[in-house]
């Protein structure tokens, strides 16, 4: 069990768009819903766990296990969801994922969480293979009134930004982890793998 006081939140408030309308948090790996291995996951980790989404009623049937929140500003993409996480969580810090993310593993994320207990750091963001990943990284609720800066100037890109938040430390991982990191942005993504889409269309 992880030691450090955090909450786990999953952001789900994509609009799927490229997913043809599908809510990604509801496709089943290998039998299971991801926002399910999520759940599992996180709360075998974490004392507190949210789901931050756009559409609350969908996600309902979870609130016996995970705080499900709204969005503070609504339509404001991933980064959105990290403020309105660190305006809801109880703890000093959220650790951030995305909801379409099926190959997490909870030893790295204890790795994580372990190198940002040593570091004290108000973020500390996962990097592969040179490439930052934003949503599988810890945030510190002393980060909202920059984020909350970011969004009013309609500075969205989480690639822009969390290169500007100050104190910002990496938590570098090896390219054998990079599935780690895999998420289904579209039907592309989702096909090859055995995920029971309801979409799937036959050859």
């Amino acid at each position: 069990m992880a030691k450090a006081e955090l909450s786990g939140v999953i952001l789900a408030g994509g609009k799927n768009r490229r997913m043809g309308g599908e809510d990604k948090a509801f496709i089943k790996i290998e039998g299971k819903e991801i926002i399910r291995r999520t759940l599992d996951l996180f709360r075998d980790v974490f004392p507190e766990v949210l789901i931050v989404t756009n559409s609350p009623e969908r996600y309902r049937k979870f609130k016996g296990e995970a705080l499900v929140v709204a969005d503070v500003f609504k339509n404001k993409g991933p980064l959105g969801g990290i403020h309105s996480g660190l305006a809801h969580i109880s703890k000093e810090a959220g650790f951030f994922v995305a909801c379409d993310m099926p190959f997490l593993e909870r030893d790295l994320i204890e790795k994580q969480i372990k190198l940002y207990e040593e570091k004290n750091c108000p973020c500390l963001v996962a990097s592969c293979a040179g490439k930052l990943e934003p949503l599988h990284a810890i945030y510190a609720k002393e980060v909202i009134r920059r984020v909350e800066s970011f969004i009013e100037a309609k500075q969205l890109s989480l690639k822009d930004v969390i290169p500007r938040l100050e104190g910002k430390e990496l938590f570098e991982v090896g390219k054998k982890k990079k599935s780690s990191f895999r998420n289904l942005n579209t039907l592309l993504d989702a096909l090859p793998i055995d995920c029971g889409f309801r979409g799937r269309k036959k050859a």
